[in-house]
C-alpha cells in the first residue's frame, strides 16, 4: 500500500471515478502493469 500513498488522494479517486472501476479492479490492473514492467526490467537485464 506504500505506492498508493506516494499519489494524492484526489488524483487516485480522480482516476477510479473517471474510468468506474472498483478499487478491487484498479488495484489488480496497477499489479498487472507493475508485474508487466519488472518482467520487460528483467528480460532487458537479461539480455546485457
Amino acid at each position: 500500500m506504500e505506492t498508493l500513498n506516494l499519489l494524492p488522494r484526489s488524483f487516485m479517486t480522480l482516476l477510479r471515478e473517471d474510468a468506474g472501476m472498483s478499487f478491487m479492479e484498479f488495484a489488480l490492473i496497477g499489479s498487472l502493469v507493475v508485474v508487466v514492467c519488472l518482467l520487460l526490467l528483467l528480460a532487458v537485464r537479461r539480455s546485457a
